[in-house]
């Protein structure tokens, strides 16, 4: 542990890391892909939100509607950090959205009728603290789905509070010398876990939307062949007529 702080240790492992590392194959692809990743993810946040202004007062009064403006601050700060290799953050930041998705999907189901400002007091006042057990209130969603839901946001969890497996993971790449030399192998795990919360998410959002913005969703992706969330998972299960692949 203690040659991790040596100085000509670090240099050394600094310049091995940009000579053989990033400039190698796997690793480019691997942060392209997340950066790909990232940008879909957008884009769909995006034509989420435009998609729901058909209905502009429900639109106007959506709790959900109101929280996606705040994730695409995330996603950014997500991107952010990524490129800088800090990769524990944006799990965080991916717990953060899958429970703010929940919650504020549920505050619109409980609250149903009433004005944006009523419906966040009472997501202040009446929602738990970390705990997404509203998921259990919303509507149309499978208990498949809510399952995997839970098991992904325990997952996420671990990097919030000092956890065993966090600070196993820790713990190994510390004495490997790799903390902040993270390789291909780090990045594809963040990206799995990039795109099972990004879908997650996704479906949650147009499921609780409704059919005319799930609808208006997938008609405004329809020269978008490569959207990758077409794949995920649950998104895949939505229908969506203008995509036969």
């Amino acid at each position: 542990m203690t040659s991790f702080f040596n100085e000509d240790d670090i240099e050394r492992k600094i310049k091995w890391h940009e000579e053989e590392i990033m400039t190698s194959h796997p690793y480019k692809q691997s942060l392209n892909y997340m950066k790909r990743l990232i940008e879909d993810f957008k884009k769909g946040l995006v034509l989420i939100r435009l998609a729901a202004t058909r209905e502009y007062s429900s639109y106007n009064e959506s709790a959900l509607m109101f929280g996606i403006t705040d994730f695409i601050g995330s996603v950014i700060a997500i991107e952010t950090v990524s490129k800088e290799l800090v990769l524990n953050a944006p799990k965080r930041e991916l717990r953060y959205m899958l429970e703010a998705t929940i919650k504020y999907a549920a505050v619109d189901e409980y609250c149903k009728g009433k004005t944006l400002e009523e419906k966040l007091n009472y997501l202040y006042t009446e929602i738990p603290r970390s705990s997404i057990n509203p998921i259990n209130d919303i509507t149309n969603l499978s208990e498949s789905m809510v399952t995997d839901t839970k098991e992904l946001y325990s997952l996420l969890s671990q990097f919030i509070h000092p956890s065993k497996k966090q600070l196993t993971e820790y713990k190994i790449q510390l004495e490997k010398g790799r903390i902040g030399f993270e390789t291909h192998k780090e990045i594809d795990q963040l990206n799995r876990l990039l795109f099972r919360t990004f879908d997650t998410i996704l479906y949650i959002t147009l499921k609780t939307m409704g059919s005319y913005v799930t609808k208006d969703f997938f008609y405004a992706l329809r020269d978008e062949e490569k959207w990758r969330f077409y794949t995920g998972k649950h998104v895949k299960t939505l229908p969506n007529k203008y995509r036969t692949i």
